[in-house]
This record gives C-alpha cells, structure tokens and sequence, in this order.
C-alpha cells in the first residue's frame, strides 16, 4: 500500500485516487510553500500549493480519511515498501489539521507564509527524541 500525499518529482500527488496528481514544477527546491489538502464529506480531495489548485478527485477508497480508533494519520514517514526511496529532503515549518474542508475561494484567504494565525483547527508540535 503506498497511498498517501507526496511531493514527487517537484509536483504534489494524493497516490491511489486516479486524477490526483499535480503539474510537475509547482514546487521548487530549496523554497518554503504552503500545501493545502482537503477532503469534503462526499469524497472529493483537492490539494493546493500557494494557493493555486493543483488537483481535485474522487476519493473512491477513503484513502484520505482515519475513521477507526486503530488507525494512525502518519505525517512525515515513507511507506516501509519501498524502502524509504520516496524521501524528499526538506524541512516543515508548521503543520495545522482543520475538520472542515475548504474551497478555493477559503484557500485564496488562507493566511500566507509566515504568518501565525489559529483557526478552529490545532496545530501539531514536532518533537525530537
């Protein structure tokens, strides 16, 4: 199983939803960016990097969604089946979970980069060991 969202080859792709795979060279090296992933209660995914819709799909599997008390929501980690070969290098400035979907016009009035604004989401802290 390798669902999941990537950055792969300088583009973002929600892997195993047909059609959700974003334009190759929306993503920079060596730049920060701001990603949006969203899902809406019918299934439809859309991610966003700054602000600009990169692709939109039905999400047939519910591969976008944790609705067991088993299941993890994984941040960070590659799929062990391809032995880490996935990995890009880089480095996160903030990571913010929402229980609303958003809409393109929400996403243009997303706050840009740099600045610290909460909403009703929560904001998770990465530690080290």
């Amino acid at each position: 199983e390798d669902e999941g969202l990537y950055v792969s080859d300088t583009a973002l792709n929600f892997y195993g939803t047909a059609g959700a795979n974003g334009a190759p060279g929306s993503i920079a090296a060596n730049q920060y960016i701001q990603i949006i992933f969203s899902r809406t209660a019918s299934g439809q995914v859309s991610g966003y990097v700054n602000g600009v819709q990169q692709f939109s799909a039905n999400d047939t599997n519910n591969d976008a969604v944790v609705e067991n008390a088993g299941q993890k929501l994984r941040l960070l980690i590659d799929d062990v089946i391809t032995g880490s070969a996935e990995n890009s290098a880089g480095k996160v400035a903030r990571i913010t979970l929402f229980d609303v979907p958003f809409n393109q016009t929400e996403v243009d009035n997303f706050p840009p980069l740099g600045d610290i604004i909460f909403f009703d989401g929560f904001d998770l802290e990465l530690i080290e060991d």
